[in-house]
């Protein structure tokens, strides 16, 4: 039975909606570029010759592709998944045969999450399980720059609920721990004061880890 929201690493498909979702982020593709990644999902680690490809999209779309435009598919679909050619994480081509769908590392899932981050619209953190921020996007770059490296993130958030500190209270923690989605509203300290802000807390697989993907919007 074919799953109707086949999984691979950070990368969803949603068959019914015909949507790619990378870390939790819509990201659009054309109808043929939605066929070549689902083709590609059917067996991550499988190469698929091109032929094969090309044949299968022809089953899929009535008309036969030629080598350029598949070449020019995974040209796009790079781009929008944000995987670098020279360092593939998800689409690799095998010389002289095809391509295939690989599995991230935890090391390579981590440095794809902080690529994928930068396409939401509000500032975004990549939590450890040692409480150590990972990544941030650019919007959250540009309210805590420059972003120290590898700080603890109740060292650089400093959120409170009222008059209590959250350092020993962790829902990022509790998040990972659980794999349950949560939403709070704290007092977050930036360099240009305390704000009120809802924290969106979301577990976030890697390899065989859990991390946190922490979305701030004003309270």
């Amino acid at each position: 039975m074919i799953s109707v929201r086949p999984s691979h690493g950070p990368l969803t498909l949603d068959r019914e909606r015909r949507e790619a979702i990378v870390f939790g982020q819509t990201v659009p593709l054309t109808r043929m570029e939605f066929d070549l990644l689902s083709v590609l999902i059917e067996s991550p680690g499988r190469t698929y010759a091109r032929d094969d490809l090309i044949a299968r999209l022809h089953a899929i779309d009535g008309k036969m592709p030629t080598e350029r435009a598949l070449d020019n598919l995974i040209v796009r679909l790079r781009r929008k998944l944000r995987d670098d050619p020279r360092r593939p994480r998800l689409i690799q081509a095998v010389w002289g045969v095809g391509y295939r769908l690989i599995a991230p590392s935890a090391d390579a899932g981590v440095e794809l999450a902080r690529q994928a981050i930068d396409l939401l619209p509000m500032p975004a953190f990549l939590i450890g399980t040692d409480r150590s921020v990972l990544a941030a996007n650019s919007h959250g770059r540009r309210i805590w720059h420059p972003l120290p490296e590898r700080i603890p993130c109740y060292d650089l958030f400093q959120c409170r609920a009222g008059s209590r500190s959250l350092k020993d209270h962790c829902c990022g923690l509790e998040t990972m721990a659980q794999k349950v989605p949560a939403i709070r509203d704290y007092t977050v300290t930036t360099p240009a004061g305390p704000s009120s802000m809802h924290a969106l807390y979301l577990p976030l697989t890697v390899g065989q880890s859990t991390l946190c993907l922490l979305l701030l919007t004003p309270g």
